[in-house]
This record gives structure tokens, C-alpha cells and sequence, in this order.
């Protein structure tokens, strides 16, 4: 997991990500801030911020695999924000 990438990569990626697009990532980390979604294809982090709320508090684990809408970008921490989150699968 990527948490920083060289500028000019950062602008590809959100270049690439604009806001609406659907990604898929799997689950890596759960802070009282957060979820973070390592979103593979592009090699950077998607954050979630109420994701229990998103999945109607299914019980949901580290590596679950999501699908998210990308909302907004994070620039201080190079993330891609992430909305409307929903469980594909177990891993």
C-alpha cells in the first residue's frame, strides 16, 4: 500500500479518477477517522469516512473487496475520497 506518490503521478491518478467514477478496492485499514481502501488498479488509497453507515452495518472486515464512487480528492494525504460504498465480496 502506497501512501505517497510523486506529484506528477498523483495528478495522473486523479486525471484518471475523476469525480464519478466507480472503483473497486479492498478494505485495508478501519480508523475512528476513516476506512481506507486500497484501490489496486491505480496503486493509490481511497479513504471512506462512514463506511458501516454505507453498509447498513453488515459486518465487514479487512480485504472485504467495495466498490465506491470517488467524491472528492485528498490533497494533503494523496487520497481519493470515497462515497456511496457497497460489499462485492469476502475475501
Amino acid at each position: 500500500m502506497n501512501l505517497f506518490l510523486p506529484i506528477h503521478e498523483w495528478e495522473r491518478v486523479k486525471s484518471l479518477l475523476t469525480v464519478g467514477t466507480i472503483v473497486e478496492g479492498k478494505i485495508e485499514v478501519f480508523y475512528p477517522q476513516g476506512t481506507l481502501i486500497e484501490i489496486d488498479r491505480y496503486k493509490v488509497i481511497g479513504v471512506t469516512v462512514n463506511i458501516k453507515n454505507e453498509l447498513d452495518n453488515e459486518d465487514i472486515y479487512i480485504r472485504d473487496l467495495i466498490r465506491a464512487t470517488v467524491s472528492s480528492y485528498d490533497e494533503v494525504n494523496m487520497w481519493i475520497v470515497l462515497e456511496d460504498a457497497q460489499l462485492i465480496s469476502r475475501d
